[in-house]
C-alpha cells in the first residue's frame, strides 16, 4: 500500500514540475478583450472598455487579462483569412495572442437604426458553445458608455448586471429613485441597484414633474423615456404707471328752454315753454318730517300697547277679588268674600276705564303720526 502511494505522490510532483504543463495552465487563465467600434462610436471607448474588462479581472480569481493586439482588429481578421467577426474567427484571434478566452465586444450606431451592444464571450477549444448577447444602448454619450462597462463586468465576472437608464425629451432632468436623488438626465444606474420595482421621479424646472414605475431584472436593461411637458409661464403684464388726470369740470345743468314762437299773422311773440322737468323719483328715504312723524307714531302705539297691558291687569285683579254672596251685585247691603272695599272696587273701576281711554287714543294718534309721517316720504322735498 505504500509503494502505491508513494507513486502517485511521485507522479504528481513530476507532472507538476512539467514546464509545458505549467505553461499551459498560465494560458487557460489569460482571456483577452476585443472591441469594435463602428465610426460613429467615439474610439475613446475602446480604452474605456479595456479598463473596466481589467478592473474586473482584479475582482475574480483564476482569470488574467491580457492586452489587446498592437495590430488593428480588422487587420487580425484579414491576416487570419475570416469573412465575418463569427465565434471560431475569435478565437483563432485569442489563440495568436496566446489567450485561452476571448471577450468580444462590439458597439455598431448606424444613423437611423439603435445603437446595439454586442457580447460573445468565446473559448478557444469550444468555440461553437459562444452565445451571442445583445444590449440597445440609449444612445451614444455618457449613459450608453456606463452601460457598456457595466455588461462587460458582467461578462467577465460571470455576474450578469441590473442596469436603469432614465432619459427625458429635456436634458438636465433631476432624477429621484424610491426617495433618493440619483443624479440627472441622461443617467445610468449600474451599480447597488437592487432587483425588483422602483419608483422614479423625473423633474425639472419650468416643466411637469412625471411619476413613473419600472421594473428592473437582472441580465436586462431597464430603459425609462420619459417626456416632461412644460408649464405655461405666467406672461408678465407691464403695469404704466397712474397719470394725474385734471380735476373734472362741475357744470351745472341746464334746463333747456325752447326757442320764441312768433305768429306771422299777429307779429306777437309768444314766451318760450319750459321744457318739462324730469320725474322725482319716490320716495324720499332723507325726509326729516317723515321720520319725526313716523318716530312719534311709533311711541304712541309703543304707549297704547303699555295701557292695554296695565287695563287688562287692573282687569283681572278685580275680576279675581270681585266676588259676591249672592248674583245681584248692585245691591249694596251685600257681602264680599274678598279682600277687598267697595271704595277700592270702585277705585280700579275707575282705573280700567282710564287705561281704556288712554289704550283707545295712543292708538289712534300713533296710527295717525305713522300714516301722516309716511305719506310726507311720497312727497316733494322743499327746495
Amino acid at each position: 500500500m505504500c509503494k502505491f502511494v508513494i507513486f502517485f505522490v511521485a507522479l504528481g510532483a513530476v507532472l507538476t514540475a512539467d514546464p509545458a504543463l505549467a505553461k499551459r495552465r498560465v494560458v487557460e487563465k489569460k482571456f483577452v478583450v476585443l472591441v469594435r467600434l463602428e465610426k460613429t462610436v467615439p474610439g475613446a471607448w475602446e480604452k474605456e472598455i479595456q479598463d473596466a474588462a481589467q478592473a474586473a479581472a482584479v475582482q475574480k480569481r483564476g482569470i488574467e487579462w491580457m492586452p489587446p493586439p498592437q495590430v488593428s482588429l480588422e487587420e487580425s481578421r484579414t491576416l487570419l483569412g475570416c469573412q465575418s467577426y463569427d465565434a471560431k474567427c475569435i478565437a483563432q484571434i485569442a489563440d495568436t495572442l496566446g489567450a485561452a478566452r476571448a471577450l468580444y465586444v462590439e458597439v455598431t450606431a448606424s444613423e437611423g437604426k439603435p445603437t446595439m451592444l454586442g457580447l460573445v464571450s468565446v473559448a478557444v477549444r469550444a468555440p461553437n458553445r459562444a452565445q451571442w448577447r445583445q444590449v440597445e444602448l440609449p444612445s451614444v454619450d455618457a449613459a450608453g458608455l456606463a452601460v457598456t462597462k457595466a455588461f462587460v463586468r458582467g461578462e467577465v465576472l460571470e455576474q450578469p448586471p441590473a442596469v436603469l437608464v432614465v432619459t427625458s425629451d429635456v436634458a438636465g432632468a433631476h432624477v429621484v429613485v424610491d426617495g433618493k436623488p440619483a443624479g440627472v438626465t441622461p443617467l445610468a444606474l449600474t451599480e447597488n441597484l437592487k432587483v425588483g420595482a422602483h419608483e422614479v421621479l423625473v423633474d425639472k424646472s419650468g416643466h411637469q414633474s412625471v411619476m413613473r414605475r419600472i421594473e428592473v431584472q437582472r441580465g436586462r436593461l431597464a430603459h425609462l423615456q420619459v417626456s416632461l411637458p412644460a408649464v405655461a409661464a405666467t406672461a408678465a403684464v407691464a403695469i404704466a404707471p397712474p397719470v394725474a388726470s385734471p380735476e373734472p369740470k362741475v357744470i351745472a345743468a341746464v334746463t333747456p328752454v325752447a326757442p320764441p314762437v312768433v305768429k306771422p299773422e299777429s307779429g306777437v311773440v309768444t314766451p318760450p315753454t319750459p321744457a318739462p322737468s324730469p320725474a322725482a323719483t319716490y320716495p324720499h328715504w332723507e325726509s326729516p318730517v317723515a321720520w319725526v312723524g313716523v318716530g312719534l307714531g311709533a311711541v304712541g302705539l309703543v304707549a297704547a300697547g303699555t295701557l292695554y297691558s296695565v287695563h287688562q291687569y287692573i282687569g283681572w285683579d278685580t275680576n279675581e277679588n270681585h266676588l259676591f254672596d249672592n248674583d245681584d251685585s248692585n245691591d249694596p247691603v251685600h257681602t264680599l268674600k274678598s279682600d277687598l272695599t267697595l271704595a277700592q272696587m270702585k277705585e280700579r273701576r275707575g282705573q280700567l276705564d282710564g287705561t281704556y281711554v288712554g289704550t283707545l287714543a295712543s292708538l289712534g294718534v300713533g296710527l295717525v303720526l305713522v300714516v301722516t309721517g309716511s305719506a310726507f316720504f311720497f312727497l316733494p322735498l322743499a327746495e
